[in-house]
């Protein structure tokens, strides 16, 4: 389970306080953002079916100097400070990545690393913003992840590997 921020921590706790319609994001909301993104690199491989170009909307939300990234499909916020019209989001995640057991080497676990650079057009309410969506994959220590490997039928080519996609975000509309 990730710990939440102290920031998140606040807001959440002010939105148990305020009414629920003022829940939605920590901080005032800038609104929706329509992403277009496009692989720029791929070392782990075809297996993956990485959509190029992709298109996905986010919602936005500041609070102070702090950026707030909601990628509304239930995945946590992801937040970082901006500086300079600059800023930089962090998640990582790990889990299990065997499925059903199978006979195959194991346990595999993985850890994916998300990071998210952009520079915004403006610090306080930006239109547009430019910058990378770069995801790493990466075996634990101590795991067998042999059978991930497209060799045996999995889909890495490589690991770790990375898969770096350019995005450029333009202001859709306020939800």
């Amino acid at each position: 389970m990730k710990l939440l921020s102290r920031s998140l921590i606040v807001a959440f706790a002010a939105c148990a306080i305020a009414s629920l319609s003022q829940c939605g994001m920590p901080g005032q909301t800038l609104g929706i953002y329509s992403v277009d993104a496009t692989i720029q690199t791929n070392t782990c491989g075809a297996g993956l079916d990485a959509p190029t170009p992709w298109k996905f909307n986010v919602e936005l939300s500041v609070a102070a100097t702090r950026l707030y990234w909601n990628t509304m499909d239930g995945n946590p916020l992801l937040d970082g400070d901006v500086s300079n019209k600059s800023v930089t989001l962090v998640d990582d995640e790990a889990g299990s990545a065997d499925g059903a057991p199978d006979g195959a080497p194991g346990p595999c676990e993985m850890e994916r690393d998300e990071t998210i650079a952009l520079d915004l057009d403006s610090s306080t309410k930006p239109n547009t913003f430019t910058g990378t969506l770069t995801y790493t994959f990466e075996v634990v220590a101590g795991s067998d992840c042999s059978d991930q490997m497209s060799a045996q039928g999995g889909m890495y080519d490589a690991l770790p590997c990375t898969l770096a996609y350019g995005v450029n975000g333009a202001y859709s509309h306020t939800d």
